[in-house]
Order: C-alpha cells, then sequence, then structure tokens
C-alpha cells in the first residue's frame, strides 16, 4: 500500500467535536471530557 493511497479526514470535523472550557479548565471531544498532554508526560526517559 503506498502512502498516495491513503485518506485522512478533513480536520475540520475534528475542530468541530474539539471544545475548550478554559473557566472550568475542561477540555471535551465529542462530549467526552479529554485530558491533553505534551509528549513528555508519556514517554520514558533513560
Amino acid at each position: 500500500m503506498s502512502n498516495s493511497s491513503l485518506a485522512f479526514p478533513d480536520l475540520k470535523h475534528l475542530v468541530e467535536k474539539l471544545h475548550f472550557n478554559p473557566e472550568e479548565g475542561k477540555i471535551w471531544l465529542a462530549e467526552q471530557r479529554t485530558v491533553l498532554m505534551g509528549l513528555g508526560g508519556v514517554v520514558e526517559f533513560p
């Protein structure tokens, strides 16, 4: 399979489902509460 045959959804659909509520410190993705974490939080350092 070549990379040219891959089809990705339009970013617009993701943006429409992503909601930030800075007053409450909450992030929602399609009606589910979500955690935004930097890569350093999930990578184990040697």
